[in-house]
C-alpha cells in the first residue's frame, strides 16, 4: 500500500503527492488500520530523514520540502506517533525518539507542530519570577477573582463546541468529564460580550504587551469538573508559554508536563510550555478554575520573528 503511493506517476505535483502520503496516513488511521498507517508514515520518513535509506535520494529528489521541511516532518512524526499509540503506547515513544533522532525535535517530550524554534530555552515549567506580566496576574489576582464570580455558569462554553480557539489541540483531548471556559480573547481578538462581564480582567491582560501581541494564543476563563481527564497532548507551538492563574483550586487536581507532576495554587500562577506533552487529572469534588493567558516565550523577538510573517487580519488585532 505504502509502496504504491511511492510509485505514483508525475501527473501530481510532487507537494500534492507528499500530503497525499499523509493524508493517506491519516485516513488508515481514522479506520482503525493503524498497521498499515504506519508503513505509510514509516515509508515516507525513511525517504525524507534517513539518508542511508534505500528510497532516500530518490524521494527527496522528486519531492523536495523546502522552506516548509520543518512542519511537514512535524507534522509526518505526529501523524505517525498518533497511528502508533493506538496499536500500542510504547511504539508511539519509540516514534518521537526516532524523530529526536532524526532532527526533527529535540525533545520527545516536546513535540510541537505548527511552531518550532530549537534555539529557544527549553523548560516545561518556568518561575514567575522571570515573567513580569504572570506578575502582574498575581498582583491582580483578587479583583480577577471578584470579576470571576460574578460570571453566571451559563456564560461557559464546552471546549468540544469551540475546538478552533485551543490552539490546535484535537477532539481526544477530553478523555473523560467537561473541560468549558469563558472565552476574553483569541489571536488578540477581544470577545466584547465577555470581556464587557469582566472588564477590568480585561483591561489587566490587555496592559501587558507579553500578552496583548500573542496572535498564537488566547486567554480565558477554564473550567474543570470532578473527574476530568485530559489525555496527554502537545500544543502547536514553543513560541509561547502558558500561564494559569488560580481561581478555585481543590485538592486532587495535579497535572503533569513532560515527566513532572505539580499542582495548582489559589492565586499563584503556574506557568508551563504546552509544546511539550501534559496531561491532566481532577480527582477532587469541585470545579478547578483558573484564569490561562498565553504569553511568548521570553526569549523570543517578537518584532523580528513574528511581527513580519503576520497576516494582515493579524496585523490589525496587534494593533488594535
Amino acid at each position: 500500500c505504502a509502496e504504491a503511493v511511492l510509485d505514483r506517476d508525475d501527473r501530481i505535483t510532487a507537494v500534492f503527492e507528499r500530503y497525499l502520503c499523509l493524508e493517506l496516513g491519516q485516513a488508515l488511521t481514522m479506520t482503525k488500520q493503524c498497521t498499515a498507517a504506519c508503513d505509510v508514515f514509516r515509508i515516507v520518513a525513511d525517504g525524507f530523514t534517513d539518508p542511508s535509506g534505500r528510497c532516500a535520494a530518490a524521494v527527496r529528489a522528486r519531492w523536495p520540502l523546502g522552506a516548509n521541511a520543518g512542519l511537514f516532518l512535524r507534522e509526518l512524526f505526529t501523524c505517525w506517533g498518533k497511528a502508533a499509540e493506538r496499536l500500542h503506547g510504547g511504539m508511539a515513544q519509540d516514534v518521537y525518539a526516532l524523530a529526536v533522532s532524526r532532527g526533527v525535535w529535540a525533545d520527545p517530550l516536546q513535540r510541537p507542530q505548527n511552531h518550532y524554534v530549537r534555539t529557544l530555552t527549553i523548560r516545561p515549567f518556568w518561575d514567575v519570577a522571570m515573567l513580569p506580566a504572570a506578575r502582574a496576574l498575581e498582583a491582580a489576582a483578587d479583583v480577577i477573582l471578584t470579576e470571576f464570580h460574578a460570571l453566571s455558569t451559563s456564560h461557559f462554553c464546552y471546549y468540544k463546541d469551540r475546538l478552533h480557539d485551543h490552539g490546535g489541540a484535537d477532539d481526544h483531548v477530553v478523555a473523560a468529564g467537561e473541560w468549558s471556559d469563558v472565552q476574553l480573547f483569541a489571536g488578540c481578538r477581544k470577545d466584547l460580550k465577555n470581556c464587557a462581564l469582566c472588564p477590568r480582567t480585561a483591561a489587566i491582560i490587555a496592559s501587558q504587551p507579553a500578552f496583548n501581541t500573542v496572535v498564537y494564543g488566547a486567554h480565558w476563563f477554564s473550567r474543570l469538573s470532578p473527574g476530568t481527564h485530559l489525555s496527554a497532548h502537545c500544543g502547536p507551538s514553543n513560541y509561547r508559554l502558558r500561564c494559569h492563574l488560580g481561581m478555585q483550586v481543590p485538592s486532587g487536581v495535579r497535572i503533569r508536563v513532560g515527566s513532572e507532576v505539580r499542582e495548582w495554587r489559589q492565586g499563584k500562577c503556574l506557568v508551563f510550555d504546552d509544546s511539550f506533552e501534559h496531561e491532566v487529572w481532577h480527582e477532587g469534588t469541585e470545579d478547578r478554575i483558573v484564569l490561562i493567558c498565553d504569553i511568548w516565550h521570553p526569549e523570543l523577538d517578537f518584532a523580528n520573528m513574528i511581527l513580519p510573517h503576520c497576516l494582515p487580519d493579524q496585523r490589525e488585532a496587534v494593533d488594535a
